[in-house]
């Protein structure tokens, strides 16, 4: 992710899931261990109870190398989008990532049907 105006950049990796589920944490600790630290941006149709909300869908983590990738980790450390890039807050209002996430829902319920096929 890169903001051009501040000069920042981050690392990030943006993943899309039903649910959080032991698969996902294996599939990113090869990503961890070549790019930690790094932020996850990760958007679950199915969000555990923790993720509370407007926006209760899209949470994102920042992944150091020693950071223990497991379903309490997803659970309880995530942030807000606005938290963690603190200029979408100046210009993007709680509705304009509300509609993002119904966005990312629509699509994921539309793979998933197509999966169901």
């Amino acid at each position: 992710m890169l903001d051009v105006e501040a000069r920042q950049s981050w690392l990030t990796e943006i993943k899309f899931r039903q649910y959080i589920h032991r698969a996902l944490c294996d599939d990113l600790r090869p990503i961890q261990r070549e790019w930690a630290p790094f932020t996850l941006i990760l958007a679950v149709a199915e969000p555990p109870k923790e993720w509370t909300g407007i926006v209760q869908h899209i949470r994102v983590f920042t992944v150091e190398a020693d950071t223990r990738l497991d379903q309490q980790f997803f659970g309880d450390r995530g942030a807000r989008l606005q938290d963690v890039f603190p200029r979408l807050g100046t210009r993007w209002e709680e509705g304009t990532i509300q509609k993002a996430q119904d966005a990312i829902l629509r699509i994921a319920s539309r793979e998933q049907a197509e999966g169901n096929r």
